[in-house]
Formats: structure tokens, sequence, C-alpha cells
């Protein structure tokens, strides 16, 4: 929430937070790309995510965008300035970030196809998501948002 705030206090028009637990991979130019020409477009986005975990994901006119149903592990993301100004003005309540943006439903939420940030090897801080973590683990990583 710092960071949103900051980023607001700055004037940005976009807010883009990779958190300290992120790493990379399966990079692509192209998908940065068309990414960017996305976020740089008329369509109405809150959260754009380099990675997560989502519940439904459907193709949008973006080659490497999808529209997503978020469930959680943002980690590496973009935030308009419309809704870092709605996140920056939640009160703390004991809730992890992740939960509050599941909380929000924001029908605007989108995410690069095939993701190329992923929550790194650490354990997860978030005590609710503890089992997605283990499940992680157990898996090896993620490997994309399918």
């Amino acid at each position: 929430m710092r960071c949103l705030r900051e980023g607001l206090a700055a004037s940005a028009r976009t807010i883009v937070i990779f958190e300290d637990d992120i790493q990379f991979g399966n990079f692509s130019f192209e998908a940065l790309d068309d990414a960017v020409r996305f976020l740089e477009s008329e369509v109405e986005w809150d959260i754009f995510f380099f990675g997560c975990f989502v519940k439904a994901c459907r193709s949008t006119g973006f080659r490497s965008v999808c529209k997503i149903r978020y469930q959680c592990a943002a980690h590496a993301y973009a935030v308009s300035r419309r809704f870092a100004e709605t996140l920056s003005k939640i009160p703390w309540q004991g809730i992890a970030f992740d939960d509050v943006i599941r909380s929000l439903s924001s029908p605007h939420l989108y995410a690069v196809y095939p993701s190329f940030a992923f929550q790194n090897g650490s354990s997860s801080d978030n005590h609710n998501m503890a089992w997605a973590s283990r499940i992680w683990h157990l898996l090896g990583g993620v490997d994309g948002c399918k």
C-alpha cells in the first residue's frame, strides 16, 4: 500500500510493483511488447499481472493478454492510477493483499500469457495461503497462467 501511495503522490498513471520474492522465467520480449500495447490501449484495466494464479482465463484481442478472475499470488503487477486510488483508501484490517484484491471482484483484471514472473522458492508470508505455497513447492513452481 505504501508503494501505491508513493506512486500516487508522484502523479504516476501506472504503478508497477515487484515484490521481493519474484523470479523471472519464460520471458518473452514479444509477450512484454503485447502487454505494453494492451496497457496503452483504450481497454479499461485495474490490475495487470505478470504472473499469478487464476480462477478463470479468457482471451482478449491481444495475443499475449488474458482477462482473468484472480485467485492469488500477486507478486509482480501493474496497477492503474484509478484503481490505486481505490486500493490506497482501504484501511489495514489484517487481510492479506491477495484477499483484498479478490474481495473487490474487479471485472478489469488481466494477465500476460504465458506468465513470466513467479514467486521464488521462499515460503509465503501469507499464512492463509500456506496450502498454496506447499502445493507450489511440491509441483516445482508455477509455469504460467493456464
